[in-house]
Formats: C-alpha cells, structure tokens, sequence
C-alpha cells in the first residue's frame, strides 16, 4: 500500500478548500432561496496567475449569474 505525501503548500490549500466549501454551499442556498439566479463556486487561483509565480495557489469564490 502506498501512502500519499502532501507538501506543506498542498496542505495549506486543502484546509482552505475545507473551510470555503461550507461557505460556498450557504451562499448557494441563501441565494437560492432569495432567487437571486446567482451561483458561487470554488476557484483555484496559481501564484503565476496572480504574477507571483513563486506564490502558492489560493481558494477564491467566484460568483456567476
């Protein structure tokens, strides 16, 4: 059996990804209830992306309609 080694940067980004999900899934609701018609989801963000191509990945929400 082999064991899955994760770096501390991929650690990081897993308990931002447990701690934005529930957040994401209330938004959700409360935008469903209030027929709002708009959906959050996770988006994952790379330092190169943001122009630090050193700099670990980031959760974002992102909101679309």
């Amino acid at each position: 059996m082999y064991a899955i080694v994760f770096s501390p940067d991929e650690m990081l980004l897993q308990e931002d990804l447990i701690e934005m999900l529930p957040a994401i899934q209330e938004a959700n609701a409360i935008s469903e209830e209030l027929d709002k018609k708009k959906k959050f989801e996770v988006m994952l963000v790379s330092g190169a992306a943001r122009g630090d191509p050193k700099g670990r990945t980031q959760v974002r929400a992102d909101r679309s309609y």
